[in-house]
């Protein structure tokens, strides 16, 4: 045994500091937009016929390619010399005649990203151009999914991705975007869709001539580039309306004129967009007339992310489920709505706030048996201490604020 000190026999004095905080709530970025863009070139394996043989490369036929005989690429046949498009190509000295080549033998997709508008493609001008037309809009960063098969083989390359809004330039991929979007109630900009949904918003625009010394006529799918900058970039306290597409002369209104879309059109001081809302069109119970709203719709879906991010990051299985705890998350979330406030999503005039979903926990506790009689005489504060399981109930009470888009005045004269 070892031998006592003399503080072994002393009485303890100590100061012990602990301090129990919430994990902040913090408001998500925006302005991220993912450029789905359909490209053949981007395939893992190409495959040629040649002389009636079979061979196989990793990029299509051109000079300095290298050819295999096997559709692995292991064994090399050689590197082209020289290539004649769809007649023969050439290695050391034997010349092979082709009878198909490009046949894509195993798809494949590439992913860029892109943090501002100062860089240069080589080769892709257009792609360049587009791009930069993004940031022009605002966006913050642009991110380039390139595919060779179909854009619903990428949906899980499109998962790992952090977007706030989705496009395709490819007309053939409008509704893959649109089902995607409504699927995972996500941000999507499509070409002259009737979704019906908060989450999609179509431009129906035939036609738009760019305000450049060529006066370039741009169509259908090509407008669309111009206006997702302007949705991702816009800033949570302003609507796209009070956006002036300066980069566009003029614009084709479409022949039909309907709501659920997002139409540009031409005013006094240039091109503008009509109404700024998504394709919804269809109301019912807790889908209202304000969820037709860009403006609205995506305050809700920052709500939403962000809680549940920060739910899910900084208190998941952290905490053992009492009332306190439950506090500290409410806290959180209360500070959080308070810079939605600061922000222009939630009206700053409006008691926004967090608390527990007091009926909602009444009811659970019901539902599972508990004596209704007994249950309903607890008090509000009663039922919040009586946590249910393994679950909390919060209860968001918030107003969302719109941009001012319209005025009707009245004026009387004497």
């Amino acid at each position: 045994m070892a031998n006592l000190t003399i503080d072994d026999i002393k009485a303890t004095i100590e100061v012990i500091f602990k301090q129990r905080v919430a994990n902040l709530i913090t408001v998500g970025t925006k302005g991220r937009v993912l450029f789905c863009l359909k490209n053949l070139n981007v395939a893992n394996v190409y495959k040629h016929v040649a002389d009636s043989n079979t061979y196989y490369s990793k990029s299509p036929l051109a000079v300095g390619v290298i050819v295999y005989s096997d559709k692995n690429c292991k064994t090399e046949v050689g590197e082209i010399e020289e290539y004649e498009n769809g007649t023969s190509f050439k290695i050391s000295s034997t010349t092979y005649t082709i009878t198909s080549e490009n046949e894509i033998e195993e798809h494949g997709f590439r992913k860029r990203v892109f943090g501002s508008a100062v860089f240069s493609l080589d080769n892709e001008e257009t792609l360049e151009k587009q791009i930069k037309q993004i940031f022009n809009g605002g966006a913050v960063e642009v991110t380039v999914l390139e595919y060779s098969k179909d854009l619903s083989a990428m949906v899980e390359q499109i998962n790992l991705i952090n977007w706030n809004w989705i496009f395709t330039t490819d007309t053939e991929e409008q509704t893959t975007i649109a089902s995607y979007c409504k699927e995972k109630q996500k941000f999507g900009l499509v070409y002259n869709l009737q979704a019906d949904s908060m989450y999609v918003v179509s431009c129906d625009n035939p036609s738009a001539v760019m305000a450049d010394e060529a006066e370039t006529v741009i169509n259908t799918v090509e407008i669309l580039p111009i206006l997702v900058g302007v949705i991702a970039g816009c800033p949570y306290d302003k609507s796209i309306s009070y956006k002036v597409f300066t980069e566009l002369k003029s614009v084709e209104l479409p022949t039909e004129i309907r709501f659920g879309q997002c139409t540009l059109y031409n005013e006094e001081e240039g091109v503008r967009v009509a109404n700024p809302v998504n394709t919804l069109l269809t109301l019912g119970e807790n889908v209202t007339e304000d969820m037709k709203s860009i403006t609205i719709v995506e305050g809700m879906v920052r709500l939403k992310e962000d809680i549940i991010y920060a739910f899910r990051t900084g208190y998941k299985g952290k905490y053992k489920n009492k009332y306190d705890n439950q506090c500290l998350f409410f806290s959180a979330c209360n500070y959080y709505l308070e810079q939605l406030e600061d922000l222009g999503v939630l009206d700053p005039d409006y008691d926004n706030y967090v608390d527990v979903n007091v009926a909602k926990q009444r009811q659970m506790w019901i539902a599972v048996g508990k004596d209704a009689d007994e249950i309903n005489k607890m008090s509000d504060m009663d039922i919040k201490k009586l946590t249910f399981k393994n679950m909390i109930y919060p209860l968001v009470n918030a107003k969302f604020l719109d941009a001012i888009e319209g005025m009707s005045m009245e004026v009387e004269m004497y």
